[in-house]
């Protein structure tokens, strides 16, 4: 239990510090979801809040009504208002006590610690910053999840935390909390989010275009990798083990980077593929079997923005399709003026600089190479050179601006600094010396 305040009148704010959840201040029990209990004064509480003052007191409603005159004049209305003092307990089963805590937090102080917020509650806590009609406390912790995001190299969180949204409220482009959540999954490559991490109504919502107050000039994945992901995404969902239908779609789903550029060889491949599975008695059952998860999603995918030769060689032969789909996608492609091919992403650019995620390409960097942390560093046990390339151009940066920090170890890790030397190559070839070399992409 909190002392009685020992220096009192020096500053409010210690006052009101002391005071917050302090019994011996308070006149209210509050108990909460979780059968904690938060403690609160009456008056503090209605003074700050529109909702604690319609739980705390008593509206005593005196009409005296006049007799209408020949000026037809209005009665009067004289409202009073008293505190139901026979009420000294609160229950409160919408939040936890670490929400109310919050909550409470904010109306005796008018801020709130950072301590207080953690990715795991903020949602919660922004609910119920909206609960109380808290606008300022909204922008607190929206401004710590953006910031949250930003600095997170872990692509799964903004999916996991709209996922978890989503079942309080669905998806709605006019909620800050999911405007915000939605900005950030469209510079997110969909091919990094975990299947399991994104609902039906999580996944619509970052493709649909409804309602988003966007040109997607940020979304980065390509339209290919969208219908991709979504296949894959519907097969995962769709099999009660998570093993034999993805396994079936996966082989004739090239990644998004290779698929524009098959050889013949791997073309034939491909198509020897298609017709060893159409010959398997399962084939029609396993694709029967996403087409209602899949139709859902279909609509959010530009088919027209998909290079013809993938729509011939990789999507047509899955027949999962709609024909119509594909020969609007076709007639669209055959009709462009000669020389001007379309674009291949819904975005006009891939994104704004200081939002990208510069990170290792797992697809292009030399044998001994290995990728840590997401993709972010990369570690190499060769002795002389190695190769690798990076996700994104790097410019501005060339071998002698990146600098070589000793680990305890004597690991050097290697991080670009940001010296104007002019590189725009995308495969920097490292020297590694005579020992293991760490670079980070940070």
């Amino acid at each position: 239990m909190k002392e009685v305040l020992l220096h009192k009148g020096e500053f409010l704010g210690a006052d009101l510090r002391a005071m917050f959840n302090n019994p011996v201040y308070s006149d209210i029990i509050i108990t909460c979801k979780d059968g904690g209990v938060v403690y609160g004064s009456k008056l503090l509480l209605a003074a700050r809040s529109d909702i604690f003052a319609r739980l705390l007191i008593k509206d005593i409603n005196n009409k005296e009504n006049d007799k209408e005159n020949n000026n037809n004049s209005s009665s009067l209305s004289l409202n009073k208002l008293n505190f139901d003092n026979s009420e000294n307990n609160l229950t409160f089963t919408e939040f936890n006590s670490e929400i109310l805590l919050i909550i409470l937090e904010y109306l005796y102080m008018g801020n709130i610690t950072m301590e207080s917020l953690t990715l795991t509650n903020v949602v919660e806590a922004y609910l119920g910053a909206e609960y109380f009609l808290l606008p300022g406390l909204e922008e607190i912790i929206i401004t710590f999840l953006d910031n949250a995001l930003k600095c997170s190299a872990d692509n799964n969180l903004s999916a996991k935390i709209l996922t978890h949204a989503s079942e309080f409220m669905l998806p709605s482009s006019d909620d800050t909390l999911f405007r915000t959540l939605h900005n950030c999954l469209v510079i997110t490559p969909l091919e990094s989010i975990d299947y399991d991490n994104l609902t039906t109504e999580g996944l619509t919502f970052i493709l649909s275009p409804l309602n988003i107050n966007t040109s997607y000039e940020e979304f980065v994945t390509s339209e290919y990798g969208v219908f991709r992901y979504i296949t894959l995404w519907s097969a995962y969902h769709c099999d009660e083990n998570n093993d034999s239908i993805l396994s079936y779609f996966e082989p004739l789903l090239p990644s998004s980077d290779h698929a524009e550029h098959l050889d013949a060889g791997e073309l034939e491949q491909l198509r020897k593929l298609h017709e060893k599975n159409s010959k398997k008695s399962k084939s029609k059952e396993i694709k029967s079997s996403i087409t209602t998860t899949l139709n859902a999603l279909l609509p959010s995918v530009d088919f027209k923005l998909i290079h013809p030769s993938i729509l011939a060689n990789i999507i047509e032969p899955l027949d999962i399709v709609p024909n119509d789909m594909l020969i609007d996608a076709f007639r669209y492609q055959a009709q462009l003026p000669a020389g001007s091919g379309p674009k291949r992403n819904r975005g006009t650019i891939t994104a704004k600089p200081e939002n990208l995620r510069l990170q290792w390409s797992q697809q292009a960097c030399g044998k001994q190479c290995m990728l840590l942390e997401n993709d972010i560093l990369l570690k190499s046990s060769s002795k002389k050179y190695e190769w690798a390339r990076t996700t994104l151009p790097i410019r501005a940066i060339s071998l002698d601006s990146l600098n070589s920090l000793n680990t305890p170890n004597n690991t050097p890790n290697l991080t670009p600094n940001n010296q104007n030397t002019p590189n725009t190559s995308n495969t920097p070839i490292i020297s590694t010396s005579d020992s293991t070399s760490q670079i980070s992409a940070e």
